[in-house]
This record gives C-alpha cells, structure tokens and sequence, in this order.
C-alpha cells in the first residue's frame, strides 16, 4: 500500500513539473458588409529546414492544417505552397495556430487579403504589429 502512495506522490510532483505550455490562435476576422479572399503563401524554406527537405511531409502538414480550419479551402497548391480561402462576411480564418502562447508566424511568408477586387499583400516582417493581441491566447487582424 506504500508503494502505490509513493508512486501517487511521485506523478502528481512530476505533473506539477512538467510544461504548462498554452495554445494560440492567429486569425483574421472579415467584419466587412462582403466576402473576402485570403491567399496565404507559406514560406518553402522554413518548411524545409522543419522536414529535412521531405517533401510529403509538409505537404501533408500543411493539407492536415489547412483541414482545420472551418472554412471550406477553396484552391490548395502544393507546388507553390499556397492555400486560397473565402471568408464570408462576420466570419473568421484561423491561419495560425500552436503552442508556447506566443506566435511566430514561421511557416507563413506573405499572406494576400482580395477585399472588392483590390490585393493587398502582408509579409510576415509585418505580421508582429499587423496582428493584434485581442485576448491571453489570440491574436487577430480585423478587415472592415
């Protein structure tokens, strides 16, 4: 009966230890009266040097991330490492997510926001003043 106070001792001081890390969403928020496009173009050297130049890696990576958004993807290209969405009006895109509470905005190069047929192009330089801290764990770019 000691031995398992022990072992029940032992694990919730090692629990109490271990990394209490946090999740984060980067999203863009459509807030204007029409739909918008976003095309985000993910940066292929950051992929690599990620997957050790293994292609179908980070293709199936990014497919598996662009799944989890809620929105429909509307064109995915695998060659230029791009993922082209329609965000309707009062809706959202997550194009970041991860852990450690802070973005870094690695995997994306540049992201192309088409609002009334006029392509407005981000860089990831801007990326750390374009996206706003709206809550602990989510930051957001707001397009009215």
């Amino acid at each position: 009966m000691k031995t398992y106070i022990y072992y029940f001792l032992f694990f919730i001081h090692l629990s109490l230890l271990s990394s209490c890390d946090y999740a984060y969403n980067v999203k863009i928020e459509n807030k204007s009266s029409a739909p918008i496009g976003v095309t985000v173009f993910y940066d292929r050297e950051k992929l690599d040097s990620f997957y050790e130049f293994n292609v179908k890696s980070y293709n199936a990576y990014l497919r598996s991330t662009v799944n989890e958004s809620t929105l429909p993807l509307h064109i995915f290209d695998s060659i230029n490492l791009t993922a082209k969405y329609i965000i309707p009006r009062n809706a959202n895109l997550v194009i970041e997510n991860g852990m450690n509470g802070i973005p870094r905005y690695s995997r994306i190069k540049k992201i192309e926001i088409n609002k009334n047929n006029k392509i407005i192009t981000y860089n990831n330089k801007s990326f750390d003043t374009l996206f706003k801290q709206k809550e602990e764990r989510l930051w957001e770019l707001e397009i009215w």
